[in-house]
């Protein structure tokens, strides 16, 4: 783990921070995973064809090592599109009630391994997708995380994993 830049909102301006401390570090990457364990829901966004920024917001089934996100989409979704050509992708969690959130940034692909698609499926799926897990549409996207930029108490951080 690698702090990037770290900077803090002082009277209308950024102001960055020379050094984080170990404490410091800890207590962002507190907020990271205390983010990670209780929100069920990130935002994706990835450029469209033309340029535009496009967001979708994605259930995240579960979280392995801190640092890989499962989620799900429709096959037919254009994140699915986006996704045959290109892998970067950046996505955001937020907690309104703590006015704290994170941005990852990673790589994400398509899972082929059967106990990931699994254990991604549960059973609110099935009015979404009735050809089952292995069927259909239903497809589920492995988002490795390789930075993060908490943010926080006014404070920014990017973090390298």
């Amino acid at each position: 783990m690698k702090v990037l830049e770290d900077k803090k909102w002082i009277q209308g301006k950024w102001i960055k921070n020379q050094e984080c401390s170990d404490l410091e570090l800890r207590k962002r990457m507190d907020v990271f995973t205390d983010l990670l364990q209780r929100k069920k829901t990130m935002v994706c966004s990835y450029p469209s064809p033309t340029g535009m920024i496009i967001s979708k917001a994605v259930y995240i089934n579960f979280v392995e090592n801190g640092k890989e996100i499962w989620i799900n989409t429709d096959e037919n979704a254009e994140f699915c599109q986006y996704l045959k050509s290109n892998k970067q992708v950046t996505g955001i969690i937020f907690d309104e009630e703590s006015v704290c959130g994170v941005m990852l940034q990673g790589q994400a692909e398509f899972e082929q391994r059967e106990a990931y698609i699994r254990k991604s499926w549960r059973s609110e799926l099935n009015d979404w997708y009735p050809e089952g897990m292995f069927g259909g549409d239903f497809k589920v996207i492995h988002f490795t995380i390789q930075q993060i930029k908490v943010f926080f108490d006014s404070r920014e951080t990017y973090i390298e994993l």
